[in-house]
């Protein structure tokens, strides 16, 4: 199984080449950037609450770290 999982991801990511270079002609870099970040984050984001099945996904995060967690975010 595990050998299917990085077949499979060794053939999204030699497609995000091919898919970016054609992407980049047609949309400038800045708002391709934040589209890629954009995507991903939302991805990720429900990917947890399926994982976690409830809505604060931050609850194992002491809330003083939140806000170090949200600096470390802005670099």
């Amino acid at each position: 199984m595990v050998y299917l999982y990085l077949i499979l991801q060794q053939t999204i990511g030699s497609m995000t080449h091919i898919v970016a270079q054609d992407a980049s002609e047609h949309v400038p870099p800045g708002e391709l950037l934040l589209l890629r970040c954009t995507g991903a984050g939302l991805i990720f984001f429900f990917f947890l609450l399926f994982k976690e099945k409830r809505w604060n996904i931050f609850h194992r995060i002491e809330r003083r770290d939140l806000g170090r967690f949200f600096l470390l975010g802005m670099l």
